[in-house]
């Protein structure tokens, strides 16, 4: 028995003093082990690539040139204005001829001309508005004369557009009993006719007819695009707010910048916008520097416009979408290294540090060309080479 505890004590011990052994150093490795390690080199590789310098910011979509129609009131007799149709959706393109809208079952038919109406036509009225019509009434192959006075001719047009559009022709409350003539434009005054005509002197075309300001609507510059209502179908119409958006020249986007980024953005840059899962191309179409601050604060940001190459869905109105502006770019895939494996001597020589797969290094002189985002384009030097997939030390 005596033995076999003297057995196993000795093993014990035996253990014991080999762990020992085992966690026994010398002062010398104690020091090499409590020493930094060696410091690690930074490399990456040299490749071929498009070199770009962006700007990449958020911008608004927003009609290019916005132009606002407005229904007048309606008087008493007239009742509630109600949009009953919307025969042109947002987004489509609207040409001279067109019905944009019906407002309590009445026609909104666009022309092309600047003057915006102010009062109802009849018979014997002159003016630029009725000036207006009759080239606008032309310009759609009816036989509207230039005569520059609501005539036979000009009624007979006028009734042709309500009939093919399939709307009855407005009727004259005031046709049972001759009344005086509407409101004469002051320029045109002396050319009114002196004394109201009898009845028996209008011409058919124009008896009982009355040309209502609120179903005609003249457009500068046709066609345009629809971008928005601003009221539902169903609802009344507002006075205080126009009936519809459109848009001669498509959609635009204004991008916010810094003042500093701002100042890097000329007009013609190539931009990309993105779309959902599309990317359409862009041209910076203008830059809004930024104003001075209130009260001598920080200046505003400025704001840069983008025209973009297809037009945007209309429907995408008020939309924040990416936006890429590229300042420069190489025109093909060129040497690039990251911008952080350019070293410049004191002397002002630029050279990258190239590295073999033993650790050896040996200096490349090089020439900058266009600086990007996250890399640089790189020329070697007469007399050296460079070659993709080379590795060059970025730091350590």
């Amino acid at each position: 028995m005596l033995s076999g505890a003297v057995l196993a004590v000795c093993v014990v011990l035996g253990v014991v003093v080999g762990f020992m052994i085992q966690r026994t150093e010398s002062p010398t490795q104690a020091a090499l082990d409590a020493a930094p390690p060696s410091p690690s080199v930074l490399t990456a590789k040299v490749t071929s690539e498009v070199v770009r310098s962006t700007v990449v910011g958020r911008g608004t979509v927003e009609a290019a040139t916005p132009l606002t129609v407005a229904v007048p009131p309606a008087d008493a007799a007239s009742g509630r204005q109600v949009l009953s149709q919307i025969p042109q959706a947002p987004g489509s393109s609207v040409d001279a001829g067109n019905v944009l809208a019906e407002v309590s079952g009445r026609p909104v038919i666009l022309l092309r001309g600047g003057v915006t109406p102010y009062r109802d036509l009849a018979y014997g009225d002159v003016g630029t508005d009725v000036d207006q019509l009759q080239a606008g009434l032309r310009d759609l192959g009816y036989g509207a004369s230039d005569s520059g006075r609501i005539d036979a001719a000009t009624c007979a047009a006028v009734r042709q557009v309500y009939i093919d559009r399939h709307y009855s022709v407005p009727a004259d409350p005031a046709a049972a009993s001759p009344a005086a003539p509407a409101a004469v434009d002051p320029a045109a005054a002396a050319d009114a006719p002196a004394t109201v005509p009898a009845a028996a002197q209008v011409p058919s075309s124009c008896q009982g007819l009355r040309i209502p300001l609120g179903e005609w609507w003249f457009v500068p510059d046709l066609p345009q695009t629809v971008i928005a209502f601003q009221v539902a179908v169903g609802k009344q119409l507002d006075s205080a707010k126009p009936l519809a958006t459109l848009s001669g020249r498509g959609l635009t986007l204004g991008v916010s910048l810094s003042a500093e980024l701002a100042a890097s953005v000329t007009t013609g840059m190539a931009a990309e916008i993105e779309t959902g899962s599309a990317m359409t191309p862009g041209t910076v179409a203008g830059v809004q520097p930024a104003a001075s601050g209130s009260d001598g604060g920080a200046p505003t940001q400025a704001r840069v416009m983008i025209t973009p190459a297809t037009d945007l869905a209309a429907n995408t109105v008020g939309s924040s979408l990416k936006v890429t502006i590229v300042r420069s770019q190489t025109d093909q895939p060129v040497l690039a290294v990251p911008i952080s494996a350019i070293w410049t001597s004191p002397d002002g020589t630029v050279f990258v540090i190239r590295r073999d797969a033993e650790g050896r290094q040996d200096r490349v002189t090089v020439t900058p060309g266009v600086v990007g985002d996250q890399s640089v384009q790189v020329t070697p030097g007469d007399g050296v080479s460079l070659a993709v997939d080379d590795t060059v030390v970025i730091g350590s």
